[in-house]
């Protein structure tokens, strides 16, 4: 327990300890602000999420605001979380690829001055990856027993990277980024809510909350599409939506048998939606992001890695971060 691991991401911090299969914690890497400049604190399962605004340490994926991350930071490694005494501790800390030098030093200065760590570890996703996939079947015939090859793609909050990983590290000059993560797909959904809806604009963390809950990657978009304009429609859901007196995230519809009274006026209803968010990781073009999608990523990642690495790249890729949690996604990457 004296090694503390901590996955800083631009959305949720997961931390815990080496050598452990899950984190102990998830918490929220912002402070929720609302209307007035009056600062909330941290979100917490229980709180008022209407009308929040969050203030985040990270913007697109690099950390922006020290003081900010300081203060998330205290809370994590306090007794109602972690509770653990840095002085006492070693810390990994993931730190995104192509971080500012300003940043690196920052991290450090905080885990070492501000907490007390004896030492730290700053480390890219895809190298924790490289040294998870322990299985014989993952190595190259004739390089050192603890090497590993593969591509890690990882597509969190700020953007998506599709990570060429040789002899456990990555191939610097083959990543690819793709300018989508959850943050985009949350605010596009607000977007089209609120257009054909009502005004969501300031509902960032119950409109997250929804796409988490509803959406889901088409395994044939075209055709899906025209099963949203048929009767009956098995993509279509109703959300009801938050009273915040005996909900304060809402439900799924067709979940609950016995919805309470006067929750009929509160549904808002999900149909194309469903699908039209997630196929941003395919099709980035329909909202005129000007790249290429997820699956031409990863094979532009691949062939601009050395040529003698595509076959086992190509056979060994290893899907990580939070959009990676999007229902049937795994499998429309494998077709």
């Amino acid at each position: 327990r004296n090694v503390v691991v901590v996955d800083n991401g631009g959305h949720t911090i997961k931390a815990g300890f080496a050598g452990e299969s899950t984190p102990r914690c998830i918490i929220s890497n912002s402070l929720a602000k609302s209307k007035g400049n009056v600062i909330r604190g941290l979100l917490t399962p229980s709180a008022d999420v209407s009308n929040v605004a969050l203030k985040s340490p990270i913007d697109r994926g690099y950390l922006i605001n020290g003081n900010l991350e300081k203060e998330i930071w205290s809370y994590l490694f306090n007794s109602d979380n972690l509770s653990v005494n840095p002085k006492q501790c070693e810390a990994i800390v993931t730190l995104p690829l192509f971080a500012l030098n300003a940043n690196i030093t920052l991290l450090a200065d905080m885990l070492f001055e501000k907490f007390g760590f004896t030492s730290v570890a700053l480390v890219n996703p895809a190298t924790m990856v490289a040294e998870n996939e322990t299985s014989p079947s993952h190595r190259l015939k004739g390089v050192a027993s603890d090497a590993w090859c593969g591509v890690v793609v990882d597509s969190g909050f700020s953007f998506t990277h599709a990570i060429p990983v040789f002899r456990s590290q990555p191939v610097m000059s083959a990543v690819r980024r793709l300018n989508v993560g959850g943050k985009l797909m949350t605010n596009y959904l607000k977007e089209i809510i609120s257009f054909r809806a009502w005004n969501m604009m300031e509902e960032t963390v119950l409109i997250n909350h929804i796409k988490e809950k509803l959406c889901f990657v088409s395994q044939s978009f075209e055709k899906d599409l025209k099963t949203c304009k048929t009767v009956p429609n098995p993509i279509f859901r109703q959300y009801v939506l938050p009273d915040y007196r005996t909900s304060h995230t809402g439900y799924v519809f067709e979940d609950t048998p016995n919805p309470t009274e006067g929750e009929i006026d509160q549904i808002l209803k999900m149909n194309n939606e469903r699908i039209y968010i997630p196929e941003l990781l395919f099709q980035p073009t329909i909202i005129g992001v000007n790249q290429r999608g997820i699956s031409e990523v990863i094979v532009e990642a691949i062939e601009a890695s050395p040529a003698e690495l595509h076959s086992v790249l190509f056979s060994n890729i290893v899907l990580v971060g939070g959009n990676m949690n999007l229902p049937g996604i795994l499998e429309r990457m494998c077709v």
